[in-house]
């Protein structure tokens, strides 16, 4: 039958014509789920899968576990969604216009239509969703058990994964409404998701001025509340440790100011309990300085470190350490101790004797290396101290963890979803005025 046919056939026009928009949308959606299958339309799911498990490899070892994974994490989760929300119906009307122009004069309602589209993608969608979360088990990301709002933070970050995917395949279904063909849609892809990920917010630094632009995209909601719900600002940064490692080269030289008397005073306060415990250890004739800080180490470990609270927040343990290096520098980690019964007294008598009070009290420069001191330290408690310090050191209101602020990210995609579905039957609406 002739294109000339089916315009004029009065059949064909009294079939939309007593067809109401339910009716109307229920026929599209039959239509879709068909073209899901013999057009292969459902192609888009194993991609889906690999871009899951791509991103998930990359991503795994640190997201959830350091600040700086964590925001990566946030944009590479969102970057996923965005892709795949987008390349879901970027083509889905543009490649059949002339088809929707007739069918709109026979008496096709416009909003029927985009309705129908968004049941459709709004499935998909949800299918991509719950596949990228599987992989993302699969691939061993360490999502935290307890969610906000559910009993499961993978079902609660799977709500914001799929607002920012459908968020993405509404913006790409009105840039199919406007744009006349498929070949202009490909075209106009690249610049849509560029500006997406440039405009996030999070990985990027950009002028103030685009602070306002930067709220109009998809991508900066949907990181927002991602980093939100991951607990971003309570998480420890690794950059830190990772550029302390660094320096553990025995060729790169490093030059302490120690100052022995300011160290050793905050060994005399007996109203720390651990403090009144090592001051009371005894000691024997054949102990050296050495073996005497090795046995304070011993014990403050034993003890627990985070007990000890002394003068200025510095830790037991890098006060024993400087100890060290000074008796190293000086010659004495050899020397035996005698005439003493207890630590406690020793340290008071090497704080009082006039002579070695006005030598602790000076300031002294010890060249070493960061090799030398991993040696000295424990690795693993510096690093604990190192990370511990650094939490929240990049601290950001967009990022706290409240039910409010990830509502608030959750409405604002929802309204994205909205905005672009109207904006699309806004569009549509004046599809017969195009001549071509």
């Amino acid at each position: 039958m002739s294109e000339n046919t089916v315009r004029k056939s009065p059949a064909r026009r009294l079939h939309f014509s007593h067809r109401g928009r339910i009716a109307q949308t229920g026929i599209y959606f039959g239509k879709l789920c068909r073209m899901f299958i013999y057009q292969s339309d459902w192609k888009v799911l194993p991609m889906a899968a690999l871009i899951a498990a791509v991103v998930s490899m990359v991503v795994r070892n640190t997201f959830f576990l350091t600040m700086e994974g964590t925001l990566k994490g946030a944009f590479a989760l969102t970057c996923v969604s965005i892709w795949n929300g987008c390349f879901n119906s970027i083509q889905v009307i543009c490649r059949e216009r002339p088809i929707l122009k007739r069918e709109h004069r026979s008496g096709l309602h416009i909003t029927s239509y985009v309705f129908s589209h968004m049941l459709y993608q709004a499935l998909l969608c949800l299918a991509q969703t719950l596949l990228t979360l599987y992989i993302c088990r699969l691939m061993k990301v360490r999502f935290p058990s307890e969610g906000m709002f559910t009993r499961w933070m993978m079902l609660d970050i799977g709500v914001t994964v799929f607002l920012i995917t459908f968020a993405s395949d509404m913006l790409a279904l009105w840039i199919s409404a406007l744009v006349r063909n498929t070949t202009t849609a490909m075209t106009v892809m690249p610049f849509i998701l560029i500006f997406q990920l440039v405009f996030s917010g999070g990985i990027f630094k950009m002028p103030s001025w685009t602070k306002d632009v930067s709220r109009l995209s998809i991508s900066n909601c949907g990181l927002k509340c991602i980093a939100a719900q991951a607990d971003y600002n309570n998480t420890p940064m690794s950059s830190v440790w990772t550029a302390i490692k660094r320096l553990d080269n025995p060729n790169k030289d490093l030059t302490l100011n120690i100052n022995p008397g300011k160290l050793l005073s905050t060994l005399q306060d007996e109203e720390i309990e651990p403090i009144r415990q090592l001051r009371q250890m005894p000691i024997t004739d054949k102990l050296t300085v050495n073996a005497a800080l090795t046995e304070l180490e011993s014990a403050v470990n034993a003890i627990g470190a985070e007990h000890f609270e002394l003068s200025g927040g510095m830790p037991l343990t890098e006060v024993l350490t400087s100890i060290r290096l000074y008796a190293v520098s000086e010659g004495y980690a050899d020397r035996r101790i005698a005439g003493f019964d207890t630590v406690g007294e020793l340290i008071d008598y090497v704080l009082s004797f006039p002579y070695l009070s006005e030598k602790l009290n000076k300031t002294y420069k010890v060249d070493t290396n960061m090799h030398e001191i991993f040696k000295l330290v424990d690795e693993n408690r510096l690093k604990e101290i190192v990370t511990d310090s650094t939490k929240g050191i990049n601290y950001s209101k967009a990022y706290i963890k409240s039910e409010k602020n990830i509502l608030s990210y959750w409405e604002n995609l929802a309204l994205f979803v909205i905005g672009f579905a109207l904006l699309a039957i806004i569009t549509l609406e004046f599809i017969d005025k195009d001549k071509r």
